[in-house]
């Protein structure tokens, strides 16, 4: 990366109900969330284009496809290599209903991808695998996983996208080698916390500390790890269900101007991130705060302080040497 200007960047991991593909209890208590989630990507692409944002969209594979059914023998998507979870008995693709967009539109999403590639300010699609497969899991196998990057890669090709940008299923990584040989050329890393090492039971109240006081955070460079370059989470724009409907709007746009500075400061990158579904936990005051910090990023670019890229564009001068 070379730029004497501070770097925003923005991810969004694009999954609809493939996130609690293993899940259920989580799908069940999120479903009404992904049923609005294709109104929140409306008007997310409408605030990227008001405030000239390119942002780099993971989107699961699998909602590249509008339909999808069981072959002869009854098993959906027999191309993939089923995982071994100790934390789930079923096949993984067991909540996938095997139907298509009009039946069961929170495990399809063509309509979006269309969308997204059409936004009058370009947008980067990238991956967050096909099928939300656990990278970091122990009992998944090499050839598992590289038949579910093969299938995104094989489904792009078919809408003309070039992935080069990768987010693992809930930040667990694993596996770079098999996106190295696939072409991608970076992926986001896991968000370090200064309360990382701490035990589980504090963790969380100190992570409630870090928002509502918006204490300041990390900013980075591309990291080269097997081939790749790392482009570190910053800040996870929180939703506000559970607990962190306590934590104020304004601690969330605070916290991500903190880091805007920081990232002018040190000539870095401000990663931000979250899932477009989060947003519907409270879409008035939570697309209030993200226009805000969007307000603030423009206001910087304009000064000259300050460019706005996706994951891949960070490392786009340093492509040859991959």
């Amino acid at each position: 990366m070379d730029s004497n200007k501070g770097i925003f960047v923005m991810s969004l991991d694009t999954e609809l109900a493939w996130g609690t593909i293993d899940k259920p209890k989580s799908y069940q208590k999120n479903l009404e969330y992904y049923k609005k989630t294709r109104k929140i990507i409306d008007k997310l692409l409408e605030l990227f284009e008001k405030y000239e944002i390119s942002a780099t969209w993971a989107i699961v594979g699998h909602l590249f496809l509008k339909e999808c059914c069981k072959d002869k023998q009854g098993i959906k998507h027999p191309e993939i290599i089923r995982p071994k979870t100790s934390w789930y008995e079923e096949d993984w693709f067991y909540l996938d209903p095997a139907t298509n967009i009009e039946q069961d539109p929170c495990w399809y999403g063509l309509d979006i991808v269309e969308k997204i590639k059409n936004c009058k300010v370009e947008q980067e699609i990238g991956s967050h695998s096909f099928s939300h497969m656990v990278f970091s899991n122990p009992e998944l196998t090499e050839e598992a996983a590289n038949s579910d990057i093969k299938k995104c890669i094989e489904l792009a090709n078919l809408l003309n996208l070039d992935l080069k940008s990768f987010v693992f299923p809930r930040n667990e990584e694993g596996f770079y080698n098999i996106l190295k040989n696939n072409n991608f050329v970076c992926y986001r890393g896991k968000e370090e916390s200064w309360y990382e090492e701490y035990p589980k039971k504090l963790q969380k109240l100190f992570h409630i500390i870090d928002q509502t006081f918006a204490i300041k955070p990390k900013v980075h460079t591309p990291k080269e790890n097997e081939g790749l370059y790392n482009i570190p989470a910053s800040m996870l724009y929180l939703s506000r269900d559970s607990f962190r409907k306590f934590i104020p709007i304004k601690s969330r746009e605070i916290k991500a101007k903190k880091g805007i500075d920081n990232a002018i400061k040190q000539k870095k990158i401000f990663h931000l991130w979250f899932h477009p579904f989060n947003l519907a936990t409270d879409e008035v005051k939570l697309f209030e705060g993200l226009e805000n910090i969007l307000k603030y990023v423009d206001k910087k670019r304009s000064e000259n302080l300050l460019e706005v890229k996706t994951m891949s564009q960070c490392v786009e001068s340093k492509l040859t040497q991959i």
